[in-house]
C-alpha cells in the first residue's frame, strides 16, 4: 500500500487519493489483460477504453507511456516479492518421498 493510502491517527484514509489510486491499478490492469489478448504495445486510448475512462484521466494519472510502464513493472516486482516475504523457512531441501 502506498504510504498516502495508510490511514491517519484517527483511521481515515483520504478519499480522492483512493480514488485516484484505484484509477492507476484500473490502468494497470487494463494494459495487462490488452497484453495478454495480444496487443503488446497498446495505446494510450485502446487503454482508456479498456480501463472505462477517459483518455484525459490517462493523462492526469501518467505523463507518458514510459510512466505508465514504469508503474506496470513496479506493480508486477510487488506482487512477486511478496510471494517471498514470510512463510515458514525451517524445512529442508530434501523432498518427502
Amino acid at each position: 500500500m502506498s504510504d498516502f493510502l495508510k490511514p491517519d491517527s484517527e483511521g481515515r484514509v483520504d478519499g480522492r487519493r483512493l480514488r485516484s489510486e484505484r484509477s492507476r491499478l484500473a490502468f494497470v490492469d487494463a494494459v495487462l489483460v490488452l497484453q495478454e489478448e495480444g496487443v503488446l504495445v497498446p495505446t494510450a486510448q485502446q487503454i482508456a477504453d479498456r480501463a472505462g475512462v477517459g483518455i484525459r484521466s490517462f493523462f492526469r494519472h501518467f505523463e507518458d507511456m514510459e510512466s505508465l510502464f514504469k508503474a506496470i513493472d513496479d506493480h508486477i516486482r510487488d506482487s512477486y516479492e511478496a510471494l517471498f516475504i514470510g512463510g515458514d523457512r525451517s524445512g529442508t531441501l530434501g523432498g518427502a518421498h
